[in-house]
């Protein structure tokens, strides 16, 4: 997960949706990540909290039938085999940019989405953002 997952999709993620699990091979990171979820979860309002496991391996996380969706935040190399894979697990995905490293990884996403049936979301904070949504809105509507 390092800095970018841990420190900007995991708490935006937890104030919005359940977050249950989450997999790194580093159990330090692993470990920053479960308090701040755990953490911002306490906060959120109207929502039992069902807990959090953590996985050193992502396929254990990949055979959850409990989980629908996941966030791929890894170092870029990783992210279409993840997405592919989690795909391939019956998972929706949003991952990171940049979202391949070539048009055949792409491609291979692409294609992986098609045939599992899946939603593939690419994230780009500068368009994703509560605050750079609401100021694209207001550019947009002339103001």
């Amino acid at each position: 997960m390092n800095r970018r997952g841990r420190w900007t999709l995991a708490p935006e993620f937890a104030r919005r949706t359940a977050l249950v699990a989450a997999a790194d091979c580093d159990s330090i990171r692993l470990q920053a990540l479960q308090e701040i979820v755990e953490g911002e979860t306490t906060k959120a309002k109207g929502r039992a909290y069902k807990g959090f496991k953590a996985y050193a391996d992502y396929r254990e996380l990949l055979d959850r039938k409990d989980i629908d969706g996941v966030i791929i935040a890894v170092p870029d190399h990783w992210h279409a085999i993840l997405a592919i894979e989690a795909c391939r697990a019956g998972k929706d995905v949003y991952v990171e940019k940049p979202m391949a490293h070539s048009i055949a990884e792409g491609r291979a996403m692409a294609n992986a989405v098609e045939k599992y049936g899946r939603v593939l979301q690419v994230g780009n904070m500068q368009r994703s953002w509560r605050n750079f949504r609401h100021a694209c809105e207001l550019v947009r509507n002339g103001l």
